[in-house]
């Protein structure tokens, strides 16, 4: 029983893990996005700007 409430806990801080990666990837691809439409907009400092915000928030 202890081995397979053991095994259960990897996979599931691997799935965990997976996940968060994965968000991460998405965050960072939202950023990108979001700087090229501030510096399309005429925004200087478009991804100092974004990093400020989310500091703030």
């Amino acid at each position: 029983i202890l081995r397979s409430i053991q095994t259960q806990k990897t996979k599931m801080q691997c799935s965990l893990t997976f996940l968060l990666d994965e968000m991460g990837e998405r965050i960072d691809d939202l950023e990108e996005h979001v700087t090229g439409l501030m510096t399309q907009a005429g925004i200087e400092n478009a991804g100092e700007e974004i990093m400020v915000r989310f500091r703030l928030s």
